[in-house]
């Protein structure tokens, strides 16, 4: 672990593109709530653009808190063992499956 007046080493591309490989699924589960969400909500049920900004806002900050807890999850989850993990991931995989059919 670095000091905290040494710099960090950067990360070998490869690495950083296997981190960000993990977010491409996520991205296209999204992508929808974000593009089309907004104009249904405001021609369907007159929703202001502006509330639903704001709403889209707030789940975006709420993402940026719980999202260092689930990674903190994970490492204990992989200290514990890869079975527990792989559980985890797949009730998680399963979660969001029904979850985006369900949208």
């Amino acid at each position: 672990m670095p000091t905290p007046h040494a710099p960090a080493a950067a990360l070998p591309w490869r690495t950083g593109l296997a981190y960000g490989a993990l977010a491409l699924p996520l991205a296209f589960v999204s992508l929808p709530l974000y593009v089309t969400l907004p104009h249904h909500y405001a021609t369907e049920a007159g929703a202001p653009l502006a509330a639903l900004g704001m709403v889209l806002l707030a789940t975006r900050g709420l993402d940026a808190v719980v999202d260092p807890a689930l990674g903190r999850w994970a490492d204990h989850l992989f200290r514990r063992g890869l079975r527990p993990a792989w559980q985890a991931a797949a009730g998680g995989a399963l979660a969001l499956a029904l979850a985006f059919a369900a949208l």
